[in-house]
C-alpha cells in the first residue's frame, strides 16, 4: 500500500528566502499512485493552503479511497479535486 505526504509539485510566481506567504503561485498536488492519505498528509495539504493565500491548491489524480478520505474532511470545500480520469 503507498501512501503519501504531499508536497509542492509545480511553482509558478516567484519568492524571496523570507517570504512566508506566497501570493501568486499555484501549486499542484498529483496523488496519482497515492492510496491513503494519513492526518499528517492531511496537515501537510492545509499548510501548502495556507502558504498559498492569494494562489491556488489543485489536487488532481484522486483515487476513490483517497476522495473518501478528502470528502470526509471537507477538503472537498477548500480545495479543488480532480478525480482519477
Amino acid at each position: 500500500m503507498r501512501s503519501a505526504n504531499p508536497s509542492r509539485s509545480e511553482t509558478i510566481g516567484s519568492f524571496g528566502p523570507h517570504d512566508t506567504k506566497s501570493t501568486r503561485s499555484r501549486f499542484i498536488v498529483d496523488l496519482r499512485e497515492t492510496e491513503y492519505v494519513d492526518s499528517s498528509g492531511l496537515g501537510m495539504l492545509l499548510i501548502l493552503k495556507d502558504y498559498a493565500a492569494g494562489g491556488s491548491v489543485e489536487i488532481r489524480n484522486v483515487g476513490p479511497a483517497v476522495m473518501r478520505i478528502l470528502s470526509m474532511a471537507h477538503f472537498d470545500r477548500l480545495f479543488t479535486l480532480a478525480r482519477i480520469p
